[in-house]
């Protein structure tokens, strides 16, 4: 499957807002995805969230599913 590679975007401890200092990392995936989807129109994208090891496992699995969506309602 092709793969976007990125850098990570960077979250405030806790927080799944999008910082405003990350908003290129995210113009750069919106132009990758453009040019993917342009070749593949019918690709599906899977958008993955991610946390540090502070706090539980489900703490950080629903931070994680907030940050994937922040990303997803952004793009």
């Amino acid at each position: 499957a092709p793969s976007i590679d990125i850098q990570s975007i960077n979250f405030a401890f806790g927080s799944a807002e999008i910082p405003r200092s990350q908003y290129r990392k995210v113009e750069a995936i919106a132009d990758a995805l453009d040019n993917l989807l342009e070749r593949r129109p019918r690709t599906k994208v899977l958008i993955e969230g991610h946390t540090d090891a502070v706090g539980s496992a489900q703490s950080n699995l629903l931070l994680s599913e907030r940050r994937a969506e922040s990303l997803k309602r952004t793009l």
